[in-house]
């Protein structure tokens, strides 16, 4: 099958990094990089999957992408143009820093 060596290197990988917890200097580091490649390996099988089910239906899945590529970007202009939009406890708000003068720095 098509993509499926790529697929079990990339699950291989991502289990040598969830190994390497043990014998790393930052653990909690190691953990959040393991969780990540696996997302990267689950996102990878779940692309090949949607390959080979909508092999004739390639201009949809491209539409699909597209709308949801405008959406993420939309998210993100809106959320540095409007600031006060999210939530101070929002995960990806937390690269926004407040300084006690109360003015914002990116």
């Amino acid at each position: 099958m098509f993509g499926l060596g790529a697929a079990l290197a990339l699950f291989a990988l991502a289990a040598f990094t969830a190994l390497s917890v043990n014998w790393s200097v930052a653990p909690a580091n190691s953990w959040l990089e393991a969780n990540r490649t696996l997302a990267y390996a689950a996102t990878f099988a779940g692309a090949i999957a949607l390959v080979r089910l909508t092999a004739g239906r390639w201009r949809s899945v491209l539409a699909g992408v597209l709308v949801a590529t405008v959406a993420v970007s939309v998210y993100a202009v809106a959320s540095k143009v409007i600031p006060e939009t999210l939530d101070a406890g929002d995960t990806y708000a937390r690269c926004r820093f407040r300084s006690t003068t109360g003015t914002r720095s990116a």
